[in-house]
């Protein structure tokens, strides 16, 4: 099943490693950034700053797509097990506020 997966072409995801705790709130961080930063960028706030940035997170986002998919879409084998997605979650949420918190401009 495995080689039938890697064939393919799809990540297999579904061994609990501590690795794919990093991997996965990066990819968490990213997503929200780019949310983030396209409502600014529609909204018309800095949109001459905003610009690049949009284009480099656009770009990594996609790039994480595979992980998307193994934490949302997949329900095989191969999918991102449950509690390295709620480990990520938690410590993308903890790291976005202790950053939010370290870098407001007050």
């Amino acid at each position: 099943m495995n080689k039938a997966r890697h064939g393919q072409g799809i990540f297999e995801f579904g061994v609990p490693s501590p690795l794919f705790v990093p991997l996965t709130m990066a990819a968490i961080i990213n997503l929200f950034s780019f949310v983030l930063g396209l409502t600014e960028f529609l909204g018309g706030s800095n949109t001459e700053g905003l610009g690049l940035q949009m284009l480099l997170t656009g770009f990594i986002v996609v790039n994480c797509l595979p992980i998307y998919g193994a934490i949302a879409l997949r329900s095989d084998k191969g999918r991102m097990p449950t509690k390295i997605t709620v480990i990520s979650t938690f410590l993308s949420a903890a790291l976005y506020s202790a950053a939010s918190l370290c870098f407001s401009s007050k």
